[in-house]
């Protein structure tokens, strides 16, 4: 009797209609989605610069939230800057941006140039990007200052 119930079992299992209209295919899975939304973040770090035997130390320390989202096929973008993964496992990234620019400072205007450098990396409930900046600024008052900075940015999944 038990085998007689077994193999009734099997035929309706086997002999079930494998056409469906309704079959969607699954999308292919993107961990970029695992990190799209609101998330703390905290930057901490230092600004240093140089001219002459002059030498000042600027302490960053910024608490704020920024929004995560997914841009194009391999990058995500927080806050303002968009960044692209390094391999096809999605979870580091490296960025390098030359600096050359001219900012207004009330009615005076500074030039700031050099290279920022950030390293990235994701994990399950964080980001934490690590961000270094070496070049000069000219001043208002035509002072030539060299200025380094390490900073780095820890983003916690506000979830």
């Amino acid at each position: 009797m038990f085998l007689f119930v077994l193999a009734l079992g099997v035929t309706f299992v086997s002999c079930s209609d494998d056409s469906n209209d309704d079959y969607t295919p699954l999308k292919p899975y993107d961990n970029r989605d695992e990190f799209v939304g609101t998330w703390d973040c905290k930057e901490f770090g230092e600004v240093v610069s140089i001219y002459g035997d002059k030498k000042e130390t600027d302490l960053i320390n910024v608490k704020k939230t920024v929004k995560v989202s997914k841009v194009g096929e391999n990058q995500i973008k927080i806050g303002e800057n968009i960044y692209t993964f390094d391999d096809e496992t999605k979870v580091g990234f490296k960025r390098e941006e030359i600096i050359d620019k001219i900012e207004e400072v009330g009615d005076k205007f500074i030039t700031i140039k050099g290279v920022r450098k950030e390293d990235g990396f994701l994990g399950i409930d964080y980001i934490s990007i690590e961000v270094e900046y070496e070049g000069t600024t000219t001043d208002a008052e035509d002072k030539k200052w060299i200025v380094t900075s390490k900073v780095t940015i820890s983003l916690k999944n506000r979830r």
